[in-house]
C-alpha cells in the first residue's frame, strides 16, 4: 500500500475518533523511516490516556525480561508492572471505553 494512502486511512481513522490534531514527526518527517517506523509513537498524539514513557517502559521491558538473571531487576521489573503497567492498561481500557464504547459494544 503506497504511503499516502496510509496517511489518508491515519487521518480518516483520527477524525472519526475526534482527534484534533494528527502530528507527523521523527524518522517519517525527515523521510529517513524504516517500515515499521514511529508507528507505536504516533499512538501517543492521538490518544491523550497514553502516556508515552510508561508504554515505551513496557515495550524495553519486555523486549529485557529474558534476560534478567538478577533477582533486585526482577523485583524492579515486579513493582514497576503492579505499580506503572497494570494501571496504564487501566487508562487505556477507560480511555478506550469512553472514546469508543458504543462502537465496541456494537461490534461484540
Amino acid at each position: 500500500m503506497p504511503i499516502e494512502d496510509v496517511y489518508k486511512q491515519i487521518a480518516e481513522f483520527a477524525r472519526e475518533g475526534g482527534a484534533r490534531r494528527v502530528t507527523l514527526f521523527g524518522s517519517r518527517a525527515r523521510g529517513t523511516n524504516l517500515p515499521k517506523s514511529d508507528i507505536i509513537k504516533g499512538s501517543y498524539a492521538l490518544y491523550d490516556f497514553v502516556d508515552e514513557t510508561t508504554w515505551l517502559s513496557m515495550l524495553r521491558d519486555r523486549n529485557t525480561i529474558m534476560r534478567i538473571y538478577d533477582e533486585a531487576k526482577e523485583l524492579e521489573l515486579v513493582n514497576a508492572i503492579i505499580e506503572d503497567y497494570i494501571p496504564a492498561f487501566q487508562r487505556l481500557k477507560e480511555g478506550l471505553d469512553a472514546r469508543y464504547g458504543e462502537l465496541l459494544l456494537a461490534k461484540g
